[in-house]
Order: C-alpha cells, then sequence, then structure tokens
C-alpha cells in the first residue's frame, strides 16, 4: 500500500498546476456550495438604488429641464444667426444688429444658467460663452455702424454705383477719410 500511495504522490507532484476554474475530474469529491453572504446596504446609499450607490458620478438632470435647456440653446442659436445675418446687410436693415445683440447676450446668459443647474461640468458652458463674446464684438460693429450713419450710408452708396476695382478703392479711401475727419472731430485738443 505504501507502494501505490507513493506513486500517486509523485504523479501529482509531476502534473501541472490545476486551474481552479476547470470542471473537477470525473469522480473526484465535489466542494459544498457556499452560501451568499447577505448584502448590506451601503451608509452612502440612497432609497430606491437597488444597484448600490454610485460613486463619484453626479446626478443625472430630470428630461424637463433637459427640455428648457434644449430650447435655451435654440433661441441662442437662433439670434445668434440673426444678429450675424443683420451685420452683413446694408445700413438701414443692418440697424437691428445692436436689438439682436443684446437680445442674444441676454438668451446665451440665461442658457449658461440652465446649464450650470444641471451640471457644472459641461462643454456647453465655455461655447455659450464664447458665442456670447462674438454676440457682444457683433453688437459693437452694429452700433459703431449706427453711430457712423451717414458715412457708412456714404460708403454704401458709392460702392453700389463703383464698376471698377479703382471706383471701389476710391470709395474705400473716401470712407477711410471721412471716418479719419469724424475721428479727429469727436477728439479734444485736435
Amino acid at each position: 500500500m505504501s507502494a501505490s500511495s507513493d506513486d500517486s504522490s509523485e504523479d501529482e507532484r509531476n502534473e501541472p498546476a490545476r486551474n481552479p476554474y476547470a470542471a473537477p475530474k470525473h469522480g473526484a469529491p465535489t466542494p459544498p456550495p457556499r452560501a451568499p453572504e447577505p448584502r448590506r446596504p451601503a451608509e452612502s446609499q440612497r432609497p430606491g438604488e437597488p444597484n448600490g450607490p454610485r460613486q463619484g458620478m453626479p446626478e443625472l438632470p430630470d428630461k424637463e429641464q433637459l427640455k428648457e435647456l434644449g430650447r435655451s440653446l435654440a433661441w441662442f442659436g437662433a439670434a445668434m444667426l440673426g444678429t450675424f445675418l443683420a451685420s452683413q446687410l446694408p445700413l438701414p436693415v443692418g440697424a437691428a444688429t445692436p436689438v439682436l445683440g443684446v437680445a442674444t447676450i441676454w438668451l446665451g446668459v440665461r442658457a449658461i444658467i440652465r446649464s450650470r443647474k444641471i451640471s457644472t461640468r459641461n462643454l456647453l458652458t465655455p461655447m455659450a460663452i464664447m458665442g456670447i463674446v462674438l454676440a457682444l464684438l457683433l453688437t459693437l460693429a452694429g452700433t459703431s455702424r449706427v453711430v457712423l450713419w451717414p458715412i457708412e450710408v456714404a460708403k454704401q452708396e458709392c460702392l453700389q454705383l463703383a464698376i471698377t476695382n479703382t471706383a471701389r478703392t476710391e470709395c474705400v479711401n473716401e470712407y477711410n477719410t471721412a471716418l479719419q475727419e469724424r475721428l479727429d472731430s469727436l477728439t479734444p485738443g485736435s
């Protein structure tokens, strides 16, 4: 009997390590199944969360907040487009640029506030801030066109009648001269 036990111990030593996830060999005893440990609720688990707490995850916004944010961003985008288009039009219509620009800035601030209510870490806020800065620049440019109305109208009429590049260059030179005279008249001590 000792010889057979020596042979089996030699076989076990020469055998490679067994995979713990593999099925047991035929005829080998199977270990008794372990009972699952009872689940204890975590301290930070909120009531109604069956899968446990979400650590480090922000709360998901509700659908109504997302709808409001979407509407705000749509109005902001439409106002931004309107401001840009109005700034490209000739002066009687282009005078709407400052009004549309102020409305765009207001809608952008409103969109930022709604975006920040949902989450402080999102890309909508920096993009809306860039849109507000662009709207501010367009508003200032539109306001300067309204302030310099007679000079701007003279330039527009001249460019409409100009056929050649030389005539266009002359219109731009007249505009620059008139603009410089206007700025000199506004500057004290000149």
